[in-house]
């Protein structure tokens, strides 16, 4: 396949991840009609993009499912978990991955688990970060390693900000209506933040709210400190230039989709239109194209500078794309590694790691798979050691029967034996008489 020839049939802004809580079918619908009717055990990795595995407490694979989020409690029996299958960074992926990140969203909204009136996530993880990971594991077979913790926690993190997000704009919008109803002499109908910020008490609180959590809420809105991240975040979002289209799937999972289908990892520009193509075949901002025509120009000039053994080389073509996306795009964020996702930090795509992760990927998988070997021998010995258990308890009851038999033929005998005699003693009366 050419460069640049992926399509997706995912739409939409990051706008759409704040409503992940609206379920979709799992699976990538862009895979429905090659996938369609051609699962066997050799694609087994693309039939897990649109199905998960439900397993049991040993990890044994009982069954596949098409499910969505909401489908959770009335599919899965309480034994039962879904499989979550992870990449080299411990991200979860797959159809499965899908609905274990949307549950997050579910659980973040639980005040239970996640304090309503809590400040920021780091309040909120040292107060209930382990019970967040016990609730989700309650559900999801995850690897339990501190890797994959640290990055499901990251993983909750943003859940968590979305839905503060959306839960002030929410907020924001039913003070605005009690205000233009406050002012309808005047007609006004724009309002400051400020202003909206104060006309939060002329509302309800949120539902599940306790009274002293919503007081908390609102003085903690109109604090200096979130007034001030609330003018860091609007800065932030006005710099952005490119909208993904890739909705509440993640970069992960997306990475992993592509890696499936074509048998390689996306390269870095590749990847960056795949994620900002809409399902018609256009990018989603102008910026986006402009950004392509450019990126595709310098790609052919440099590999154009190559000579023609080395024009043909995945591996060159790879390194090419990354220093034109680094080039335009200019240097990662600290601590953040560009198109890889939530939990991967730039330390961890240097071409060294790379390679150990996909080693200690591999290794991992070999060893859940050799322990899930494990587990179905000790089951099988289980079941064994029961049918031998029956087939003892078996003999043990023939061996009664064929003593009650015994003594049941010994007893006939001795009973034929008596009956004998006394039809002897009835002859010899008969011929002699009584008196004989």
């Amino acid at each position: 396949m050419e460069l640049y020839e992926v399509q997706s049939s995912s739409s939409g802004t990051e706008e759409e991840e704040e409503e992940e809580e609206e379920e979709e079918e799992t699976g990538i619908r862009m895979y429905n009609e090659a996938s369609d009717g051609e699962e066997s055990s050799a694609d087994e990795e693309t039939k897990l993009l649109k199905e998960v595995e439900i397993v049991d407490q040993t990890g044994a694979v009982l069954r596949y499912e098409k499910m969505c989020t909401k489908d959770i409690n009335k599919i899965l029996k309480p034994d039962e978990r879904i499989l979550v299958h992870v990449n080299e960074y411990s991200q979860p992926v797959a159809a499965a991955g899908g609905i274990c990140t949307r549950f997050m969203t579910f659980l973040v909204q639980k005040p239970n688990l996640c304090p309503p009136d809590a400040k920021n996530w780091t309040e909120v993880k040292q107060i209930s970060g382990v019970k967040l990971l016990a609730e989700l594991r309650a559900k999801f077979s995850l690897p339990q390693t501190p890797k994959v913790d640290k990055v499901i926690l990251s993983y909750f993190n943003s859940k968590f900000r979305s839905y503060r997000h959306k839960l002030k704009r929410n907020l924001l919008e039913k003070a605005k209506e009690k205000l233009i109803q406050a002012f309808k002499d005047e007609q006004r109908i724009e309002f400051t933040e400020e202003e909206l910020l104060q006309a939060l008490d002329l509302i309800e609180a949120p539902p599940r709210f306790t009274v002293q959590q919503w007081i908390k809420l609102k003085a903690y809105f109109n604090s200096p400190e979130a007034k001030n991240l609330s003018k860091k975040g609007k800065a932030a979002r006005a710099t952005q230039t490119h909208s993904r289209t890739t909705g509440s799937t993640s970069y992960a999972r997306k990475k992993h989709e592509f890696k499936v289908l074509h048998k390689r990892d996306p390269h870095d520009v590749e990847f960056f239109h795949v994620t900002h193509l809409t399902k018609d075949g256009k990018y989603s901002q102008e910026d986006s194209r402009e950004f392509m025509d450019v990126a595709r120009e310098k790609i052919s000039q440099k590999i154009a500078e190559l000579n023609p053994m080395e024009r043909g080389d995945p591996s060159k073509r790879a390194k090419i794309e990354k220093e034109v996306m680094k080039e335009l795009m200019g240097p990662d964020k600290p601590g953040r590694a560009r198109g890889y996702g939530l939990g991967v930090t730039k330390s961890q795509v240097t071409d060294f790691n790379i390679e150990l992760n996909r080693m200690q990927s591999e290794d991992s998988s070999l060893n859940e798979e050799i322990n899930m070997l494990r587990r179905k021998i000790e089951k099988q010995d289980q079941v064994i050691a029961e049918q031998d258990q029956m087939i003892i308890t078996m003999a043990e009851r023939i061996n009664d029967l064929r003593s009650e038999l015994r003594m049941t033929q010994t007893i006939n005998n001795v009973c034929g034996s008596v009956n004998k005699r006394q039809n002897r003693m009835k002859i010899i009366q008969a011929i002699f008489g009584s008196d004989g």
